[in-house]
């Protein structure tokens, strides 16, 4: 009886250390995702050169690119045009807008001014100094995600999993991810505007006009936010002047910041292509993403382009077919979902394309308003689905944009005596590079080389995977440095990977044969394509060691 007795209490404690436990548990992976974050980021450091391989500098600008910059070792990638981020790092490096080398660097300096909010917090924390401010400014994303997840713990507190999930999808979702990962300027604006929404939820209008304001100067769609701000409901004319006032507030940093670029360029005009008819842009990239199966060969990255605009398409519908007039969140949902409507083709143009950035605020609304439990669950799940996409974008190889990448110890990647980094060149009968749904590849118009370049002073060892794909049957082989390390016959429409390894890289310049028997020829069914071609290198990865080489099979 005593026995008894004695269980019945254990057993109660055991299950209340259970039941707190699991109420514990979501605050536990929040810490965890957090760790996974840094820890993700903390791959894209370079010794000596920080945190440049997220600014991704391509060396198509690099004879242009500022004189400070150049005298300051950072990662460049190779056969690649990079992307915007180089551009506003180096107006952080001399935000001078009058300079001409600033303004031969920078790719449409007038237009890239108008956003100068972050060039300027980044050339201040380093305190004037351009090599600082280039660093300062390849951090200033994560440092920015972290104070958002900060300020949305207010919103979504991890006292369960609801809204542990949804806290979790805003931090990872597609476009805040981009962001961090290319150190852009969209996920710095964002936490701006999540800061005037909080005020507006503390009823503190003035301040959040400013907010957005402000939000303005990093992001000129960022001041689209200020329609949550609270309208008057009455009559009364001294509310009604508040409110107009406040809406000045919003407008006039942006305004008077464009009025002086006017005066300095003489051509400051907007983004080409960033708006179109309605749902023009829409349409396209829906029949793009469908396409891509026949044109990139399908696959993973298919279905994550596919889930991926398909949550961006449930948190549309969602925001416009649930109005709710007197809620600042879906106001600035909703906003943002006209806004969706009259984007052109250069915000929804690549993978996964600058939509998702742009279209930030709609998936934080999405998931404020998105009501609790069971029933709601699988639209709150549909609608961020992108989150899968984030995990591929975020732990992406940072170094490459083109065919093909490297891999290995970090100590063989760089020559730390010259700063210098292996890489690769293709010759003239290689066309561009192309990059959809996350793979790369490069046609050719038959035999063609690829040149690689050993930075160090020692012979290095390669292991090559790659992948080559025809448009019909042929053989080819690849010769590194006139020795024939494979041989296969292609299929057309076939995927054929190959695997090699043992292949010696010398100090200085290796050339990689790709040699095939028939020449290329113009693309079936596509006349506006004046190419030749024959077939086509994707998704090359070189990785590095040292030691001696065995012989080639």
């Amino acid at each position: 009886m005593s026995d008894t007795a004695n269980a019945t209490p254990q057993k109660g404690a055991q299950n209340s250390l259970c039941r707190r436990a699991w109420r514990l548990l979501p605050a536990v992976v929040c810490v965890a995702s957090v760790i996974f974050f840094l820890w993700q980021c903390a791959g894209y450091y370079r010794e000596g050169k920080g945190f440049t391989a997220m600014v991704m500098f391509g060396d198509q600008f690099g004879g242009h690119a500022l004189p400070e910059l150049k005298a300051t070792p950072h990662v460049v990638m190779v056969n690649s045009a990079g992307y915007d981020g180089q551009f506003y790092a180096q107006i952080a490096m001399r935000p001078d807008l009058e300079s001409p080398e600033l303004d031969d660097a920078v790719d449409n300096l007038a237009y890239r001014a108008r956003r100068i909010l972050f060039s300027w917090t980044a050339h201040v924390l380093a305190g004037g100094n351009a090599v600082g401010a280039l660093h300062v400014y390849s951090v200033q994303n994560i440092v920015c995600w972290l104070l958002l997840g900060w300020l949305l713990l207010r919103r979504f507190p991890p006292t369960g999993w609801d809204t542990f999930g949804r806290w979790f999808a805003v931090m990872f979702s597609l476009g805040l991810v981009v962001s961090v990962r290319s150190a852009l300027i969209d996920g710095p604006a964002f936490m701006v505007i999540v800061i005037a929404m909080t005020l507006v939820e503390m009823r503190r209008p003035w301040a959040a006009a400013i907010a957005f304001g402000v939000s303005g100067l990093g992001k000129e769609t960022a001041i689209l936010g200020a329609v949550a701000l609270p309208v008057p409901a009455g009559r009364d004319g001294r509310v009604w002047g508040r409110w107009i006032l406040q809406g000045v507030l919003v407008v006039l940093p942006l305004l008077l910041w464009l009025l002086h670029l006017r005066g300095l360029f003489a051509d400051s005009h907007l983004g080409q292509g960033n708006f179109s008819l309605p749902f023009t842009g829409f349409v396209k990239k829906w029949a793009e993403v469908w396409n891509q199966e026949l044109l990139a060969g399908g696959g993973s990255v298919f279905v994550r382009s596919q889930l991926s605009l398909f949550s961006l398409t449930v948190q549309w519908l969602f925001i416009v077919l649930r109005p709710q007039f007197h809620s600042a969140w879906w106001r600035l949902g909703a906003v943002h979902a006209v806004l969706l409507i009259v984007l052109g083709d250069a915000v929804w143009e690549g993978f996964p394309g600058g939509v998702f950035r742009v279209l930030l605020p709609m998936t934080l609304a999405f998931n404020v308003l998105v009501p609790a439990g069971r029933r709601w669950l699988p639209v709150l799940v549909l609608g961020n689905l992108s989150v899968v996409t984030s995990f591929f974008i975020l732990g992406a190889p940072p170094v490459s944009q083109d065919a093909a990448r490297f891999e290995g110890p970090r100590e063989l990647m760089l020559a730390p005596a010259t700063g210098k980094e292996i890489g690769a060149r293709f010759d003239a009968r290689w066309s561009e590079p192309e990059n959809a749904n996350g793979q790369r590849w490069r046609w050719n118009s038959g035999t063609a080389e690829m040149v690689v370049r050993n930075p160090h002073d020692f012979p290095l060892v390669a292991q090559a995977s790659l992948s080559l794909q025809t448009i019909e049957v042929r053989e080819v082989r690849l010769l590194v440095d006139g020795r024939e390390y494979w041989r296969g016959r292609l299929e057309a429409g076939q995927t054929t990977r190959v695997e090699v390894s043992g292949i010696i890289l010398p100090p200085g310049e290796s050339v990689w044969e790709f040699a095939t028997d028939i020449p290329g020829r113009p693309p079936a069914g596509n006349p506006a394509d004046t190419r030749l071609l024959a077939f086509n290198l994707r998704d090359c990865v070189i990785t590095l060691s040292r030691g001696q080489a065995p012989p080639p099979q």
